[in-house]
Parts: C-alpha cells; structure tokens; sequence
C-alpha cells in the first residue's frame, strides 16, 4: 500500500482537485485499522472524487 505522505507528494492538486484530511481524535471511536486512520489522517481522500475509486 502506498503511504499518506507519498500519496500526498503524488497528487496533482491542479489535475484532481484538492484533498480532504481527517483530525485523528475524529477517527479514534470509527472502525478502521490504524493504517487506514493514519492514511485519512495524513494523506486524505479527493474532495470531488470520480465515479469509481481505484486501489492498486
């Protein structure tokens, strides 16, 4: 999996738009794994997102 921090440096806010971080004490009580609250918290989702999203 790629990490927060190196997703962040790849995306092209010009291109896709900006990114949408989470505080940690908002995820704390969700039921995520740890990688995935550090990933929301750190490297964040697209604020417009296309119709599909894919994880390779």
């Amino acid at each position: 999996m790629i990490l927060p921090e190196n997703f962040r440096e790849k995306w092209d806010v010009n291109k896709d738009g900006p990114l949408i971080t989470f505080p940690e004490k908002e995820l704390i009580n969700k039921n995520f794994s740890a990688e995935v609250k550090r990933f929301l918290s750190i490297g964040g989702l697209p604020e417009t997102p296309p119709l599909y999203l894919e994880f390779t």
